[in-house]
């Protein structure tokens, strides 16, 4: 299983970014990150942006999905 600095580095994105989580880094789902960064990746949405806000990898992926869709 990949930990979630592989997850970041396999999208290259700045692991420094953990550093906002460090608090609730072991709540967070590996797989669950690993699908929205595969699908902000996917449309588009560059590593620097989501570097910027980092927060959105705390969300759901359906509600990301929505807002992405809606703008």
């Amino acid at each position: 299983m990949e930990t979630l600095q592989e997850i970041l580095e396999a999208y290259n994105i700045d692991t420094k970014i953990l550093y906002y989580f460090k608090e609730d880094l072991d709540s967070l789902s590996v797989k669950k990150i690993d699908k929205i960064l595969s699908f902000l990746i996917n449309n588009n949405v560059s590593s620097k942006t989501i570097e910027n806000c980092p927060s959105i990898l705390s969300g759901e992926f359906n509600d990301i999905k929505i807002n992405y869709e809606y703008l």
